[in-house]
């Protein structure tokens, strides 16, 4: 009887548990993004949608708490690299 097979199958299937667990936890967020209507995009995004930044800012003010949010930063700066030319 072959004792090593059992102990490398537990082995792959812990690793590949592992691993569908670390996809997931990688790829929640892009599903559920709690970054505002326009959420998850560039600075050099927000700068060339300027109708779009101006929701994501109102978005952004209706709340203090937005105020570290990535794409609430990403937003100010992409109007402000905008108005700039």
């Amino acid at each position: 009887m072959n004792r090593g097979t059992g102990k490398g199958r537990r082995n792959y299937w812990v690793t590949a548990t592992i691993l569908l667990i670390c996809l997931v936890a990688i790829v929640f967020p892009f599903f559920f993004s709690h970054e505002g209507p326009y959420g998850g995009h560039s600075q050099n995004w927000y700068r060339d949608h300027p109708q779009e930044t101006a929701k994501e800012l109102a978005w952004c003010n209706a709340n203090p708490k937005r105020d570290q949010l990535g794409s609430c930063i990403y937003a100010r700066n992409g109007q402000i690299a905008g108005m700039m030319g």
